[in-house]
C-alpha cells in the first residue's frame, strides 16, 4: 500500500514538474503555420502549441500574400502633403489621426482602395488670445454702449 502511495506521489511530482517546464518554455512562433486567428509555437522537445484568439491577430499582406502580425501601435509620420498624423503600424486596415486639428480630416480609415474619412463641414477658426487690462475692457464696454 505504501509503495502505491509513493508511486502516485512520485508521478504527481513528475507531472507537476513537466507542467511547470511546459509553462516556462520559451517557444518560437512557427510563422509558416499562421492563420488569421491562430498562432502556432514550437516549444522544443517535439512539443507544439496552437493558440486560438477570438479576434484576428494576423492579416494577409496584399503584396506578399503572407500572414503578418497586426500591430495597431500608433506612430507619428508625415503624409505626402506634409501633414503630421498618427498612423497604425501594420494591419489590413490603415488608420490615420491628425497630430493637430488643422481643418483636414479628423480621422481616416483605409481598406484596400476604399477610404472612409470625416471632418467638420465648417472648421472653427482659431481665435488668438489677447491680454487686456481692466481699464481697456471698461473703455471697450463704454464704446459698445454708445453705438
Amino acid at each position: 500500500m505504501e509503495n502505491k502511495i509513493s508511486d502516485v506521489l512520485r508521478k504527481q511530482n513528475e507531472n507537476e514538474l513537466l507542467n511547470e517546464m511546459f509553462a516556462n518554455a520559451a517557444g518560437d512562433e512557427d510563422i509558416a503555420l499562421r492563420e488569421e486567428h491562430i498562432k502556432h509555437f514550437n516549444l522544443g522537445g517535439n512539443r507544439h502549441q496552437a493558440v486560438i484568439y477570438p479576434e484576428p491577430v494576423h492579416f494577409r499582406d496584399p503584396k506578399s500574400g503572407k500572414w503578418q502580425d497586426i500591430d495597431n501601435t500608433l506612430e507619428e509620420t508625415v503624409t505626402a502633403i506634409g501633414r503630421r498624423v498618427l498612423r497604425n503600424h501594420a494591419g489590413r486596415v490603415h488608420m490615420e489621426f491628425p497630430v493637430r486639428m488643422d481643418g483636414g480630416n479628423m480621422a481616416s480609415i483605409t481598406d484596400g482602395n476604399c477610404t472612409f474619412a470625416w471632418r467638420f463641414e465648417q472648421e472653427a477658426q482659431p481665435i488668438l488670445a489677447t491680454v487686456r487690462t481692466g481699464l481697456q475692457m471698461q473703455k471697450e464696454r463704454l464704446i459698445q454702449e454708445q453705438k
